[in-house]
Parts: C-alpha cells; structure tokens; sequence
C-alpha cells in the first residue's frame, strides 16, 4: 500500500500527470503512460472502489463481468456496470471522475462545535490557476471509535462529528487522496497517535499526507517536526519508516545550508531510537521488516556522521576487508557506503575489486551502488567513470546515475559530468533506451536553481526519444525542491 500509493501520489500530484484512460497518439506514447498512473494509481482507484461497495459485491460483479465477457471483447465501462449492478450504486459515475481526469483531491477538514466542514480541491505539488480545476467523487469516510461514510461529491459538504474521541478522515487510506486538518483537529490527533488509539495505517497516513502538504507549502516544515514526536516509541513499520524516510529526506535537503543540524537533531534522534531496537545484527527474532529497515538506518546515521555508527562500521568494513564472511548481505551495502562517505582512494581500490571479484549480480550492485557513497567529488567521478567501461553492464548504468544524485556530495557534481559524457552513456547504453527515464528523472535531486534551463537547452541539442513527458516531469520536481529550498530558508534560517 504504501509503495503504490507514495509513488502514484508523488507523479500525480504534478501538472504534467496524465488521466488513467489517455489517448495514445505514437507508439513512444505507450512507454511512457505505462507508469506508476496506469499501474499504481489504477490499482489504488480499485482498491477504494472494492471498499466504496463491499467486497462481496465487488467480486459478485467482477465475476459476472468475465462471465459475460469470455471468448469477448469488452470495454472498461463494461465493468464499472457490471460492478455497479451487483452494488446497487452510481459506481460508472464515481469511478469515471477517478480515471477521465488527471490529479487527485486534497480534502480539508475543520471542525466547529459538532459539526465537519469538508471540502475539496486538486492537490498539487506546484499550484497555479490553469491547473486548480477537477471534482471527484470521493468515498469519504470518517470517524474513530464510530465511523460514518458518504459519497463526497460536491466543492463542499458539512457533517455532524461521529460520537467518541477524535475524528480521522480517510480512516484506512482506502481513497486516493490526501487530508489536511485544521490546527486544534491535529493537536487531538496527535495525543491519540501518540496513545496508539488510531490503527497503525492512519498512523502512517496522517503524517505522511502532513508531510507531503509541507513539500506543496501548505504546512509549516517545524509542525511535521514537532508532530513527529508522536512517533517516538512507534511500532508498526509502515509508519516507522516513513518518518525515519521523511526526516532523511529534510536533512538531505537542508545539507549544506546554516540550518541543517537543525534538522539533523530531529532525524538522528529518531533514526537512534529505531537504531536502538533494531541493533547491529540480525535476530531469530527479527520479522522481516526489521531486515528492511535495518540497513537504510545505518546508511542514514552513517550520512548525518552519528559518531558510534560510523565508529563501528569502519570497524566491521575493516574486519570484512580480511575476511569476506563476516558481514551480513543485508549489511554489505550500508556498512561500505559509510566506509565510502569516510575514506579515500584506497577505500576506492578496494570497492573496486569487491565489485571485480564478486560472483553474483546480487554482490556486484552492492558493491557497486557503494562506490557512489563517496564525499570526495574526485572519488564520485572515479566511479563515474568506471561504471562507464565494459566491466559494468549497461543495464545496471542507472544504479550509478541515481545514487550519485541521491548523495548530497556527488548531486552538484552530477550535470557536468553527464554533460561531459553523455554521448559515451548514450552509446552504452543505447539510443531510445527506456533506461534514460529513470535517468533524467533523477536529475530533479540536483540542487542547482539554474539546473532548469540547463536540461532545456541541453535536450533541445540532445534529443532522446520516449522521455518527453519524463523531462517536463524533472523540470517541474526541480522547482518544487527550489521552493522548498526557499521555504526552508525562511523558516529556519537567520
């Protein structure tokens, strides 16, 4: 749920999105809308429409669809009747509001007295008069210890609050779309998330949508902060990690800038409680999401310099040097992207031949994705260049790309090395590749303000067929970091 949901939101929440059902002119056009909408945003609209009419009449109706239509062709709407004759509700016009119509609701939420005002709007990342428009309708649930839903249709609606304490909106994350309460609403639910009486999956979605609001400017940067502190002994994985991502994410951002320890405060102290339960090795005890969870800690703490982690890491890097066996795969990876973020030309020599005598692909992209853990930008080009020879595959070549951009030493250094070889990448890996997507999209990570006008006047000399739509989408991410540089700026700064 929460991969498909993040990443279908994080591309639909951009003006250059498109609707579910799209027309397709070329064939270039196919590649490119087969994304993360046509996948991820599909499948979460289903998922809201199995919970708008019950299972039950969600699988009756699916079944009369494929019975009516075998050895058939069939078009989409004649499943959205199917499944509305088996539900007795206005499912075509519910589910056509959903897939005609690019971008998804923000739906506002303020209490007065007894009452619920909603109302909703298109939430987008970068907002402008052109693109505010659309209305959906929307299965609206809300409550907390009673639970009431209705189909939102309209600008605007007004409730009476469900009896008990609090009232969360979207209870489940079943409807794609995100919340914003109004101030006095998110103080009572931060006491109960802090009191663990709301379900771990609202848990998650009530900061991960407060967190997103931060990115767009509808919310201050220092109440998500503060709101984390709700968060300080979670348990549950899915909201754990996504503050731990987000906290990251912020001092990631804020790296290099007056005010980035104070960030780091916020992110190292919560990526230490999590640390602390986690520990250094596996256990019997562990469940699997611990084992997800564990590496991407000690790389974050690791990157914020935490003196005990990098402590012992460098230790466990050196012990691994002499023998190969004593560090866990899981651990590979973290454990030499610190010793990568802390060493020297050495340290690259012998990331090198890891890579070189590694005798599974599974080794190599460890190894390889470690080399780009480097805070020398002299070290960062060496890897560069080395993943441009025959020795790495030119399938892998976007590893290389992407985790130079997600390091805040090697992301300025990034665009002039691309400029200075791109017609050798573009031999590797080969004209039209649908690789080059992934690549320029992780160009939107360079914090250059200029970095916009470089990419248009670049790709007007260097065109590169099927990433069109991929290029409006970076350049519209590079200014959505640049406000949020500037955003930053001004809450934190002097």
């Amino acid at each position: 749920i929460e991969d498909a949901m993040n990443t279908a939101m994080s591309l639909d929440s951009l003006k250059t999105t498109h609707p579910i059902d799209v027309r397709v002119d070329s064939p270039s056009q196919i590649r490119e809308i087969f994304d993360a909408i046509s996948y991820d945003k599909g499948g979460c609209v289903l998922r809201m429409l199995e919970k708008y009419v019950g299972e039950p009449d969600f699988r009756h109706g699916l079944k009369k669809y494929l019975s009516d239509f075998k050895y058939a062709n069939a078009e989409g709407a004649d499943l959205w009747d199917a499944i509305g004759k088996a539900s007795g509700m206005p499912v075509s016009n519910m589910v056509n509001t959903w897939l005609r119509q690019p971008g998804f609701p923000l739906v506002t939420v303020e209490q007065k007295g007894s009452m619920l005002k909603f109302s909703q709007k298109r939430y987008l990342l970068e907002c402008d008069k052109k693109h505010t428009g659309g209305k959906w309708s929307i299965p609206l649930t809300f409550g907390l210890e009673k639970t009431e839903t209705r189909l939102f249709t309209k600008q605007s609606m007004t409730a009476r609050t469900p009896k008990g304490a609090g009232c969360v909106a979207n209870i489940g994350r079943h409807g794609f779309y995100r919340v914003k309460y109004d101030k006095a609403t998110l103080i009572d639910l931060k006491m109960l998330v802090d009191q663990k009486k709301i379900a771990p999956i609202d848990r998650w979605a009530i900061q991960n949508d407060l967190f997103s609001l931060c990115i767009s400017g509808d919310e201050n940067i220092r109440n998500y902060l503060d709101f984390t502190d709700a968060y300080c002994d979670e348990e549950s994985y899915l909201a754990s990690v996504n503050v731990a991502q987000n906290l990251t994410s912020l001092y990631m951002a804020a790296f290099g800038e007056e005010f980035a320890g104070q960030i780091r405060v916020y992110a190292a102290n919560y990526l230490r409680v999590l640390f602390s339960r986690l520990g250094w090795d596996p256990k019997k005890s562990d469940s699997h999401t611990d084992a997800l969870l564990r590496p991407f800690v000690i790389s974050a703490l690791g990157r914020m310099n935490d003196k005990h982690v990098t402590k012992e890491a460098l230790k466990r890097y050196r012990k691994f040097q002499r023998n190969q066996g004593t560090l866990h795969p899981d651990l590979t990876e973290p454990i030499c992207s610190i010793a990568a973020w802390n060493g020297n030309a050495q340290t690259y020599s012998q990331l090198v031949k890891f890579y070189k005598n590694a005798k599974t692909t599974e080794e190599k992209l460890r190894f390889l994705g470690a080399m780009f853990g480097f805070s020398e930008k002299r070290l960062l080009v060496k890897s560069l260049d080395f993943s441009l020879g025959d020795i790495v595959r030119s399938q892998n070549m976007q590893l290389p790309i992407i985790k130079t951009a997600a390091n805040p030493h090697g992301s300025p250094m990034l665009w002039p090395w691309l400029e200075k070889n791109w017609k050798k990448l573009d031999k590797k890996i080969g004209h039209g590749n649908p690789l080059f997507n992934r690549i320029i999209a992780s160009l939107s990570m360079i914090p250059d303000d200029s970095m916009e006008s470089k990419l248009v006047k670049f790709f007007k000399k260097n065109t590169v067929p099927g990433t069109e739509r991929t290029q409006q989408q970076t350049m519209e991410r590079l200014r959505i970091r640049k406000k949020l540089r500037r955003t930053m700026r001004a809450e934190f700064g002097p």
